[in-house]
């Protein structure tokens, strides 16, 4: 008897502790989410070059949050923000927002479609989330390419967390890009895509029970 209280206790903690864990990623979805965040990722990369954004639809801003919030709103999706403590960015209050439920992560390899935050790449803020992106295609060698909004235009960049502090791998392809000006004498290494790496976040399960 005392022996299968025991098994009963065990399976009950290892329960608790499974409900309580990281929101893992799964490298399988269901194919009708691979289609729609192909939908949405599609939708981005029709928009790489643009400059005004804003003048396009309503849905977006012409910044980095305006932009991956915008492109989900224009795909139908209702991005619901959380209001936080005062003298946060948007792109901030969305990640706490994400995390709120679990959704943001660092740990696991992304999904197309999800959000990317970065930390420090600006010289106003000190570890503060202060730009973000969305996941675009992902290489077997680890390298990640995103869409984003950064000086005045949508565009790509690559991110290699796995060698986060290099440019370039040893057959000189771009793996990391520069993410942000050495105007505080950071040196290279710490301005790179990779080394401002702050997390990811499962944005289109956050918000699509809220799908218009």
């Amino acid at each position: 008897m005392r022996y299968f209280k025991f098994i009963s206790f065990a399976v009950g903690i290892l329960l608790l502790l499974s409900c309580a864990g990281p929101y893992i990623r799964s490298r399988e979805m269901p194919r009708e989410e691979m289609q729609r965040r192909q939908e949405i990722v599609e939708c981005a990369k029709g928009l790489v070059g643009t400059k005004n954004l804003a003048s396009l639809n309503k849905c977006f801003k012409n910044d980095c949050s305006g932009f991956v919030i915008g492109v989900y709103r224009l795909m139908g999706y209702r991005v619901d923000i959380r209001s936080h403590r005062k003298n946060r960015s948007l792109s901030e209050m969305l990640f706490l927002s994400l995390q709120d439920k679990g959704m943001a992560y660092r740990e696991y390899q992304p999904n197309i479609g999800d959000a990317v935050f970065f930390k420090n790449t600006t010289d106003v803020v000190y570890d503060r989330i202060t730009h973000m992106g969305l996941v675009e295609e992902i290489f077997p060698d680890g390298t990640i390419t995103i869409i984003h909004y950064s000086s005045g235009m949508v565009t790509r960049i690559r991110m290699n967390l796995k060698d986060p502090y290099r440019e370039k791998n040893s057959r000189g392809k771009v793996i990391n890009n520069y993410l942000k000006r050495d105007d505080a004498g950071a040196g290279k290494r710490n301005i790179l895509a990779g080394a401002l790496f702050h997390s990811y976040g499962d944005i289109y399960n956050y918000c699509r029970r809220n799908k218009r």
